[in-house]
């Protein structure tokens, strides 16, 4: 009895501080992604060499020997659309680990008309998904392009990835 007891005590006790510590590792992480600039000159730069859906980030350490493999920490994606409303970019990061910190901001651009707004910066942790969208006023016989810039924190390092995505409405 006292034995089991013993390994009660340590079991809680290794649990607690394994919590406490991802918990911190969290904190970080959201801490780095929530203070993340973004260049959006450079974003909205590098639209034409976008696609609409990207996987990136890695789980592996680039300074480490073995295999490095790109890709398996999040997917982030960019959609247009129209309602109502207007014309919206939507952009979603959704992350494929439980220990990663993910975020996207979209921005929408009428490039007939040369106006520009930005959706807020959503962030999410583990295999949730951020999504951030904005939404502007329809103009028939426009053309529109959205651009997301994802990031995803695992380890202490962020990475970033564009996706883009453009209609003419």
């Amino acid at each position: 009895m006292k034995k089991l007891s013993r390994t009660l005590v340590s079991s809680v006790l290794f649990f607690s501080i394994l919590a406490t510590g991802t918990s911190a590792m969290a904190s970080d992480a959201k801490e780095l992604t929530e203070n993340y600039e973004i260049d959006w000159s450079k974003a909205w730069d590098e639209v034409g060499s976008l696609s609409d859906k990207e996987e990136f980030g890695s789980l592996n350490d680039p300074n480490s020997f073995g295999t490095y493999s790109y890709g398996n920490l999040a997917t982030g994606s960019t959609a247009l659309g129209v309602s109502s409303k207007g014309v919206t970019s939507t952009g979603k990061t959704k992350g494929k680990v439980i220990s990663t910190v993910t975020s996207a901001t979209t921005s929408l651009r009428n490039v007939s008309r040369g106006i520009t707004g930005t959706g807020p910066k959503k962030t999410a942790i583990g295999k949730y998904t951020a999504t951030s969208e904005y939404t502007m006023g329809l103009t028939r016989g426009n053309v529109y392009t959205g651009v997301t810039v994802h990031t995803a924190t695992h380890t202490g390092i962020l990475y970033d990835q564009k996706t883009s995505a453009s209609n003419a409405y």
